[in-house]
């Protein structure tokens, strides 16, 4: 992950480099891609490689931004899987909730259109799954907006965020509560065994 990131540093700006020894996830914004593609090949094979023209979609969501006719101070922006889960953050305060989660992570250009719709000076978002946390800071880099992303893993920790959120209050208040609170919330999940093993003398099938 370190070394992705020393070749990549001077060929261009707003370089993440997220991941693990297995696998990293970039970004970044460079007027010469095959050079990046280049660099990377030297560390293994690529995979789900996308390139946006981003000037082109920086245009797009900021007119859409600047036609309404009043931004308020501060909006939230979530990302929540299911009515019923789209409705409680509804419920908690959220002006435009983006449907996604484990297995459908919405795209930068689908968190700026929610960011644009939102109409407000200054944007909060939740990704809510540990996915969805580097397309929300691409979006973040992108628009001209003040956006915060509050990193929260799961929809629960999203849910615990915006129990703290106060919209009367300024953002870098909110963003520190919320980001405590979140911080707060410990997320289990029973699912499916891909396999039968076996766990402290107890069969999983």
């Amino acid at each position: 992950q370190e070394l992705a990131r020393q070749a990549l540093e001077g060929l261009g700006d707003s370089l993440l480099v997220v991941g693990d020894p297995d696998a990293v996830k970039v970004h970044v914004h460079t007027n010469n891609p095959g050079r990046v593609l280049e660099e990377l090949l030297a560390f293994g094979s690529l995979h789900d490689i996308n390139i946006d023209n981003m000037a082109e979609q920086k245009t797009h969501f900021e007119q859409s931004a600047l036609a309404s006719e009043e931004l308020k101070p501060l909006g939230v922006v979530a990302v929540a899987l299911g009515t019923g889960m789209e409705s409680i953050f509804e419920g908690l305060g959220v002006d435009v909730v983006v449907s996604g989660g484990q297995t459908m992570n919405p795209s930068t250009e689908e968190l700026l259109g929610a960011m644009a719709r939102v109409s407000a000076e200054k944007v909060i978002v939740l990704p809510n799954n540990k996915n969805i946390i580097l397309a929300a800071k691409q979006a973040q880099e992108i628009t001209d907006l003040q956006v915060e992303v509050i990193p929260t893993r799961s929809m629960t920790q999203g849910i615990g965020a915006m129990l703290a959120f106060k919209p009367d209050s300024d953002l870098e208040t909110n963003v520190e509560a919320m980001n405590s609170a979140a911080g707060k919330v410990t997320t289990g999940e029973v699912t499916y065994a891909v396999r039968t093993s076996t766990l402290d003398g107890q069969e999983i099938l």
